[in-house]
C-alpha cells in the first residue's frame, strides 16, 4: 500500500512537471514567434524600394500557370503599407488590408496582453482566407479574359 501511494504521488508530481514544461514551451515558442515577426516587419520597413523593382519574381505558381497566386505582391504591399502608401499597397495586393489585422492580433497574443483575443482569432483568419480566395478568383478571371 505504501508503494502504491508513493507511486501515485510520483505520477502526480510528474504530471504537473510535464504540464509546466508544456506551458513554458508554448510560452517560449509564442515569444520567439512574436520576436521573429516583429524583426521581420522592422526589417521589411528598412528595405529600400529599389530592391523590389530589381529583384526577380520567385513565385512558383506564376512560373507554372502564368498568372499571379493569391499571395503575389503581398510583400511589396506590406512594405508599402508600412510606409503608409495605402493606394500602392492596394494595387500590389488588396488582401494586405486583412493581413495587417491578423499580424497585429498575433503580436498582441504573443506579447500576452490578453487571452480574450483567442476567441476572435478564427474570425480574422477566416476573413484573410476569404480575401485571398477573392483575390485568386480575380487573378484567374483576368488571366482568362485579359
Amino acid at each position: 500500500m505504501l508503494k502504491i501511494a508513493t507511486f501515485g504521488k510520483l505520477q502526480n508530481v510528474m504530471h504537473h512537471f510535464m504540464t509546466d514544461i508544456a506551458i513554458r514551451q508554448t510560452s517560449n515558442t509564442r515569444t520567439i514567434s512574436t520576436a521573429v515577426l516583429l524583426c521581420g516587419l522592422v526589417g521589411l520597413f528598412f528595405i529600400p524600394d529599389s530592391f523590389f523593382s530589381q529583384s526577380p519574381i520567385l513565385c512558383l505558381h506564376r512560373q507554372l500557370f502564368g498568372f499571379d497566386c493569391p499571395g503575389c505582391g503581398m510583400t511589396r504591399a506590406l512594405h508599402s503599407l508600412l510606409h503608409l502608401r495605402f493606394s500602392t499597397a492596394f494595387q500590389f495586393n488588396f488582401a494586405v488590408f486583412t493581413l495587417l489585422p491578423v499580424l497585429t492580433l498575433e503580436i498582441f497574443l504573443g506579447l500576452n496582453f490578453t487571452d480574450r483575443l483567442y476567441s476572435i482569432r478564427p474570425i480574422f483568419y477566416f476573413l484573410l482566407c476569404v480575401t485571398l480566395t477573392i483575390n485568386y478568383v480575380l487573378h484567374l478571371i483576368n488571366f482568362i479574359n485579359p
